[in-house]
């Protein structure tokens, strides 16, 4: 289950960049990259949005991740894990594993 953004990160870069899907995957905190994965879209939430502030982005983007799980649990009960989820700042992964960092890739 995971979150999709498809679009120009417009908020960090003004200038019309290259567009991007970037799936933030949720309760999944393993390494990925140099790996494929494939995609299946299945509701969209909401259009992309310029915000003024990082900020303003990091609380959209929190909101987005709860109607993510709110969605899959009405959907695709079977898919989200049992119990309270944190902010994604100290995300919880399911089922329980210890946490592993990622170089991020630009």
């Amino acid at each position: 289950m995971a979150a999709v953004s498809i679009g120009r990160r417009r908020t960090l870069y003004p200038q019309e960049g290259n567009k991007l899907i970037e799936a933030h995957l949720l309760d999944f905190n393993e390494d990925l990259y140099g790996r494929k994965l494939s995609v299946v879209l299945t509701v969209k939430l909401r259009d992309q949005q310029t915000f003024a502030r990082v900020h303003a982005l990091t609380e959209q983007l929190r909101h987005d991740v709860t109607a993510t799980r709110n969605w899959a649990k009405h959907h695709f009960p079977r898919l989200v894990p049992p119990g309270p989820h944190q902010r994604e700042s100290g995300t919880r992964t399911w089922p329980e594993q210890p946490p592993r960092r990622a170089a991020a890739a630009q």
